[in-house]
Formats: C-alpha cells, structure tokens, sequence
C-alpha cells in the first residue's frame, strides 16, 4: 500500500493537520525464565505498547488560520488518531498518549511538527490532568 492512511490527528487546538510521514511500532516488556545452567528456556511478554510517530503540516484555509494550528502538543496529552489501516493498529478512532513532540522551522520552507504517542494494552482510556 502506498501513501499515509491516517485520516486524522487532533489534540487541543491543533486545528487542520496535513500528514507527511508516519511510523507504527509495537513493542512489550519481556522477562526471561532461565534453567539452572542459564538457558532461557521459557518468555513471557506482557506490558503490550503501541507507538505512532508523526510528522504533520499545520494547515489552514489562510496564513493566519495555519499560523494558529501551529500549536506542539504537550506530553501526556491526548492525541486522536484516526487510521483505517488495521495492519498499522488502526481500524478505529484510537487514543494515543503524547511522548514527545518537536516544531521545526526554517527560513524557506513550512514548519513542521514531529510528534511521538504511545498506548498501552492495559489503560483503555487518558484524562489530562492540568497542570
């Protein structure tokens, strides 16, 4: 498949979004049983985690309206992710936990916003709390 097949990223005031690139990960904590003689000899992974990493465009219908989407969200924030890729762990509107979350800008060209979200198998739902 070709292109990005997320139709949607929202946290609050981020306003129009235009994907340019994104990465699925999943990943767990792993512990290891081992014999007497230090051979693993049995795994079990649990702690299930999901990570999405996103670069976006801030957007708008005007410069202005663009300039006031260019908000970097804060870690621990909720972002939305709509993606009907069920392969990339989409098939739904999923809620994700803001990491991390970096603005690029330069002189010639558009300002950029890299943001890196996880969830996790075990917690279905995020409040924000204020800060």
């Amino acid at each position: 498949m070709w292109g990005i097949t997320t139709t949607g990223a929202a946290y609050t005031g981020s306003g129009t979004l235009r994907h340019q690139s994104q990465s699925f990960a999943r990943s767990s904590d792993m512990e290891e049983t081992r014999d007497e003689l230090g051979e693993v000899i049995n795994v079990t992974a649990y702690n299930q985690q999901q990570e999405i990493q996103l670069t976006v465009v801030p957007s708008g219908a005007t410069m202005a309206a663009a300039k006031a989407s260019n908000i970097v969200p804060v870690p621990g924030e909720k972002l939305t992710i709509t993606d009907a890729d069920v392969s990339l762990g989409g098939g739904s509107t999923k809620d994700y936990m803001v990491v991390s979350a970096t603005m690029n800008k330069t002189y010639n060209g558009k300002a950029t916003i890299e943001i890196t979200a996880k969830r996790w198998a075990g917690i279905s739902s995020y409040t924000v709390l204020a800060s």
